[in-house]
């Protein structure tokens, strides 16, 4: 005993020299962490501790080394109270190694608590316990989900190859981003948008599928549909068996036909697969029948900062999520089990931020993507009319939450017979998805919403399946139905009014058949928001305001004023008629969106070049009028 508890105090000795050392300088340090480890390992082992216990100690000798790294970079941040202009003084140097820091001493530590699980009577090792879920899924039934996917896409979403385009401003906006992105321009500081940086990196992967058209959104959003269902009908088979498949039809057309639905490529479609995901591994973590596998908490935390970096108002789900699994462990007495799902949540969440952390820190644009994805999407909105904040929050969540079920009432439908089913299931069920749907439903209204925002709560519609496929092992007739209603709620989809519509009748391809003929032709989408212009001509804008948004919409004016008075763009696409003596109208179209019935006026302006045929771009402006 005598010799453990030395071997534990020179251990001690020698951890409290690594900490010094380390927060006099780490670099100093980094030799001193591999006598630590050495000389720690040689005492255990002479100590007579077994093999696991000398890994033990590399991995807290490691966690100590990098936490204190991350700590001093930090410390000194604080120290300063200007923490953000500390550590963009510090420059990529120092806030590279915090993050590398921070994260290997995670990592270390997470292996290191892991290891240090007690046991249980049994002598096993205390995991989390969730259920025992059904057979595998068989190959029919993937089958119908993937059928029901492609049907229900193709239909509804004007990205598919039945529409000649899909003139939604939010899905060209993105896919302008992502041609950025593989063109080496950085998201924010480059080009400007305020939706999250993992968005415009898929919509990049889609721009490298089609360039000039919405083939690879297709894909994208085929794939987004079906990791959507697949995940749905495993939520609601733990309630209703495997006859919950034929359900999958009939729970696709109602979700993807409501109006907040758009015109399809919305962020908040392309995070259902993530949204469902959480919600079921909640459930599966509740109902508590047999073991769940860590990795599959970890993949809720890639869920969670997947939203987090598309769109981050979505995360009141998780905030839910969060809440009710800590009450539940809370009432149980189960703290080192929450802590373990938590470690497990915190490490997903980090493998999927790391990656995009680091790569605006190293394009040295860190502080841009947390000035504009963050703060102005928190704070450069319109706050609530209201003099009295919290009256005219609770204003906004009630009005707009009675005013869009009623818009989107098959997803209100389903999601109130969703609860209704889980009152008698489970009334825990019924409490986190209570928790979770009052979490979403806060953070998308409580500034007010525009009615895609709503597209969100769709992530609750599949627990109305429930009741349908409890309905239908009592009565086998009402299969036939089940064939007929997708049928009926995919004729609701107010996009199915273009799809007569052909690419020559859009301003979009028209105005392409005229730019392509330029050599190297330049575009500026003038003072409104991405018409889809870029798209279709495979332009990537010079402008880093290359359209206007609902935030910076003066200094986006400015800056394009500016840009078209050095003459850079050869064309200029807008709205309304604009007087620039530079440049000549030299074609009109307009577009009607056949699905609120406004016709769009769009006007396309080209470069006049100077009588002597010199290109006017680098001409003072004040010459020329």
């Amino acid at each position: 005993m005598s010799n453990k508890l030395s071997a534990r105090a020179i251990n001690i000795a020698l951890f409290l020299l690594l900490l010094i050392s380390s927060y006099r300088d780490y670099y100093a340090a980094a030799p001193l962490l591999a006598v630590c480890i050495s000389i720690g390992s040689w005492i255990l082992t002479k100590a007579g501790f077994q093999k696991g216990k000398i890994i033990d100690n590399i991995c807290f000798c490691l966690a100590l080394y990098f936490g204190t790294v991350c700590w001093r970079i930090l410390s000194a941040a604080f120290n300063t109270y200007h923490i953000k202009q500390h550590l963009e003084s510090q420059g990529a140097h120092s806030l590279a190694i915090c993050i590398f820091s921070a994260f290997f001493a995670f990592l270390f530590g997470a292996i290191l608590f892991f290891r240090s699980r007690p046991l249980n009577k049994e002598g096993q090792k205390n995991q989390i316990q969730p259920i025992n879920t059904a057979a595998a899924i068989s190959a029919k039934e993937y089958l119908i989900i993937l059928i029901s996917s492609f049907i229900t896409i193709t239909f509804v979403s004007k990205s598919s190859f039945l529409y000649a385009f899909n003139d939604w401003v939010d899905p060209n906006c993105f896919l302008t981003m992502g041609r950025g992105i593989l063109s080496g321009s950085v998201p924010y500081r480059d080009l400007f948008d305020q939706k999250g940086p993992l968005l415009y990196l898929i919509h990049s992967l889609a721009v490298l599928m089609d360039n000039d058209g919405f083939g690879g959104v297709y894909v994208i959003e085929l794939i987004a549909i079906f990791s959507f269902l697949l995940f749905s009908y495993k939520s609601i088979r733990l309630f209703a068996g495997k006859e919950a498949i034929l359900t999958i039809p009939l729970l696709a057309a109602a979700t993807y036909s409501c109006v907040s639905f758009k015109k399809g490529d919305s962020a908040e479609e392309l995070c259902l697969c993530f949204l469902s995901y959480a919600l079921y591994i909640g459930l599966k973590i509740i109902l508590e029948d047999a073991r769940l596998k860590p990795h599959e908490i970890v993949f809720v935390g890639i869920a969670g900062a997947a939203v987090l970096w598309i769109k981050f108002l979505m995360l009141g789900l998780f905030i839910g999520w969060g809440v009710s699994i800590s009450i539940l462990y809370f009432k149980k007495r189960a703290i080192p089990e929450l802590c373990r799902i938590f470690l497990l949540i915190v490490f997903g969440v980090i493998i999927c931020s790391l990656p995009i952390i680091l790569y605006f820190q190293f394009n040295g644009a860190l502080s841009d993507l947390f000035n504009v994805y963050f703060y102005d999407n928190m704070f450069s909105y319109k706050e609530a009319s209201d003099t009295n904040v919290l009256f005219g929050t609770l204003k906004n969540l009630v009005f707009l939450t009675v005013s869009r079920s009623i818009k989107n009432l098959p997803m209100a439908v389903l999601i109130i017979l969703g609860l209704l089913g889980l009152m008698k299931k489970s009334l825990k069920c019924l409490m986190f998805l209570s928790v979770c749907l009052l979490g979403t439903i806060f953070f998308i209204y409580f500034k007010g919403a525009l009615d895609y925002y709503t597209f969100t709560c769709a992530a609750f519609t599949p627990f109305g399946m429930i009741i349908v496929s409890l309905l239908l092992q009592k009565n086998r007739q009402l299969s036939s139905l089940l064939l007929l209603l997708p049928i009926l709620f995919l004729t609701l989809s107010p996009n199915l009014k273009d799809l007569g519509i052909q690419k020559n009748d859009l301003a979009q391809f028209k105005f392409r058949n005229i730019i392509v003929q330029s050599e190297s032709p330049d575009l500026l989408n003038y003072d409104f928001m991405d018409g889809g212009f870029y798209t279709t001509s495979s332009i990537l804008p010079k402008c880093k305001y290359f359209c206007i948004l609902n935030i910076r919409a003066e200094e986006g004016r400015e800056a394009q004023n500016e840009y078209i008075n050095i003459h850079e763009p050869e064309f200029i696409v807008s709205v309304h008629p604009i007087d620039l003596k530079a440049y000549s109208l030299i074609s009109s179209a307009s577009n009607c969106d056949n699905s609120t019935g406004d016709e769009i006026h769009y006007y396309l302006y080209k470069l006049t070049p100077s009588p002597r045929g010199k290109d006017l771009r680098h001409v003072p402006i004040a010459a020329l009028f």
